[in-house]
């Protein structure tokens, strides 16, 4: 079979199969058995062990367990309400003030677990039904939870980066580093797209109400400021030592784990009932997070087995776009997947 075939035929039925609503990790597994067998017989399922094995013993994956951990334990310790309580006292009196609140409160949970799934549930939980109160059209207020829980597949600690990182070979602290930039970006341009919506048209994201502002004084706006002090000191913990050199991405997450008990014990929420709720969640989204990792790992193992990589490359390599054009191709494949 030629490469142009295999290539249809694998790219093809994968596109399919994710259209018609199966999950990804058995999308990709499936495929990979398939073809695997097609292309190698029964020696595929020793490539398979090979490459698991490779994945599971590189010291980069510990550092994904962690930080889900860390993202439990915050979520459990109510960090994340203070803070939405203390964006949403200073920017209440803007048109669209809870929705800017809530990008910026996904945008500090992004720095802090490293998963997009955190900022969009615990906004969704917190934030949502105090826009909706207050008149929000259900575009607006969802689509800036959406988007904000979004940034945490960019903003480090982003586990994206580091199973990228394993799978691509390369350095999990650069990609990092390159995350922080566009993240931030984003995140300012989802503020202002908020403020300049709110501005044109009031009645999308109205502002709190004469008597829901002057009920909080400044002096009660400043002592809930206080509430991001915990926050800051967590995301300079992990961000701050690995870009000093400090500590690896899987070492800093151990410090980002701690820095959750600890910030837990200080609010009083650090129980044995919330550790059990944070372990647990833990272990069931390590489990999904594992089997896309294996099923990946499984379908790039058989395409680049049969030449695909190489493929790939000269395709690339022979269009007339330059640098800036095959990048644009990319960023098309990226949206198309």
């Amino acid at each position: 079979m030629s490469i142009e075939l295999f290539t249809v035929l694998m790219f093809g039925t994968f596109f399919l199969l994710l259209a018609i609503g199966i999950p990804l990790a058995w999308v990709t597994l499936t495929l990979a058995l398939v073809f695997g067998y097609i292309l190698q017989g029964d020696s595929i399922f020793m490539l398979f062990a090979f490459r698991t094995w490779f994945m599971m013993k590189s010291f980069s994956m510990i550092a994904i367990p962690l930080f889900v951990f860390m993202a439990n334990m915050l979520q459990h310790s109510g960090i994340a309400d203070d803070l939405f309580s203390a964006l949403y006292r200073w920017f209440g009196p803007l048109r669209g003030g809870l929705a800017m609140a809530s990008v910026l409160v996904c945008t500090v949970l992004a720095a802090m677990v490293g998963t997009g799934g955190a900022g969009t549930t615990i906004m969704g939980l917190i934030a949502l039904p105090a826009m909706l109160q207050r008149k929000y059209k259900k575009s607006i207020a969802l689509g800036s939870i959406m988007a904000g829980g979004a940034l945490g597949f960019l903003i480090p600690p982003s586990i994206t980066f580091i199973i990228y990182g394993v799978n691509s070979g390369q350095s999990v602290g650069k990609l990092f580093m390159g995350g922080v930039g566009p993240g931030l970006l984003l995140s300012s341009l989802f503020v202002i797209y908020i403020g300049v919506r709110a501005y044109l048209n009031p009645t999308l994201a109205p502002a709190l109400s004469k008597e829901e502002r002057a009920a909080v004084s400044l002096r009660q706006k400043l002592a809930l400021t206080r509430t991001l002090i915990l926050p800051i000191l967590l995301i300079l913990g992990v961000l701050g030592s690995i870009y000093l050199g400090v500590a690896t991405p899987s070492e800093a997450a151990g410090v980002g784990a701690a820095g959750a008990m600890v910030a837990a014990a200080i609010r009083g929420k650090l129980t044995w009932q919330n550790l059990k709720l944070a372990m647990f969640g833990t272990m069931r989204t390590i489990g999904l997070i594992m089997w896309i990792v294996f099923g990946a790992y499984a379908f790039i193992g058989v395409y680049t087995l049969a030449g695909g990589s190489e493929f790939v490359s000269g395709i690339l390599a022979g269009l007339p776009l330059g640098r800036w054009g095959i990048l644009i191709v990319i960023m098309l494949m990226l949206i198309l997947m």
